[in-house]
């Protein structure tokens, strides 16, 4: 898609809207279908701070005090800016696409928003490609192995050259640490029919972070989803099946010791699947595999199904 400021009147927008199926809807935007694009349009009517006095920490991120932008803005109390640890905060929605832009003509196996959407000298959303024939990525799982593989393949290929770019997909596995039994979401789609691979989805705003460097704590968060995902589609094992109590999921830094209860009983099942068993208990251990690791997993297992 050529990249591309698009300016619109209300009246245009509302037409769009009610012309248009939405095709996604969240907290965050709604999705329309536009041709053969998607319209994201932020639901905050006011969602777009211009901050130019930026306050980067070590990882590049913005850390301008929220309280004191409240105090120097006419804003609303749902705001753009949310701390997350000592790496910072999630860019602002402007800020982020705008990065993304920056960040697009390095990136080649994924869609980063280039198409800003704007409303008075405002953005207020940006443009993706409309993907046909998709299904989450989990429904992978149910594909011949040959086919798998070529998945999880694809994925990896595709969160490594975002993560090389220090873009972090954060929401890559919406399940929480605090409740990692809740059902699973992703943003990632399985695309089917001719053509077999997957997409990387809402790589803007909250759902993903641009960093000026590498952040190793935000690189941990991504391979923490990309390990769970790969193995649940690989092996079938449902990782977060057994309901644990509270007292049960007390976690406590990086100790992902809640694992043992649940994954020690899958070991067995990984290994004679095929994946190598120093890789299924680094994973017991740890909770994630480094990308190194991932690969060499699904090297290993294209060798026992081949």
């Amino acid at each position: 898609m050529q990249k591309q400021v698009i300016r619109l009147t209300s009246k245009e927008i509302e037409e769009i809207k009610s012309k248009n199926k939405i095709v996604g809807s969240g907290s965050e935007a709604t999705l329309y279908k536009v041709g053969p694009n998607v319209y994201k349009f932020y639901n905050d009517k006011d969602p777009i701070i211009k901050i130019d006095n930026k306050v980067l920490d070590e990882d590049g991120v913005n850390i301008l005090c929220y309280k004191k932008l409240r105090e120097n803005t006419k804003i609303n109390d749902n705001r753009i800016l949310n701390y997350k640890d000592s790496d910072g905060v999630i860019l602002a929605k402007e800020e982020a696409i705008i990065k993304a832009i920056e960040t697009g003509s390095k990136v080649r196996l994924s869609y980063l928003p280039n198409n800003i959407i704007y409303e008075d000298n405002k953005a207020i959303g940006c443009v993706y490609p409309y993907y046909k024939n998709t299904l989450g990525v989990y429904s992978a799982a149910y594909l011949p192995e040959r086919i798998k593989l070529m998945v999880c393949k694809d994925l990896i290929s595709k969160v490594s050259e975002l993560l090389d770019n220090n873009v972090y997909p954060l929401d890559l596995d919406k399940r929480s640490v605090s409740n990692p039994i809740s059902k699973a979401e992703s943003d990632v789609l399985l695309e089917y029919g001719f053509n077999i691979g997957t997409h990387i989805v809402d790589l803007d705003g909250a759902s993903t972070l641009y960093t000026e460097s590498y952040s190793h704590n935000k690189t941990s968060v991504v391979l923490y989803s990309l390990t769970s995902m790969v193995l649940e589609i690989l092996t079938k094992i449902k990782l977060y099946e057994d309901k644990l109590s509270d007292d049960d999921f007390m976690f406590n830094g990086n100790d992902y010791s809640y694992y043992k209860e649940y994954v020690n009983k899958h070991i067995d099942e990984m290994v004679k699947y095929g994946i190598p068993e120093n890789l299924a208990l680094k994973y017991y251990e740890y909770g994630k595999l480094e990308m190194t690791d991932i690969k060499r997993l699904i090297r290993s297992v294209e060798k026992k199904h081949r």
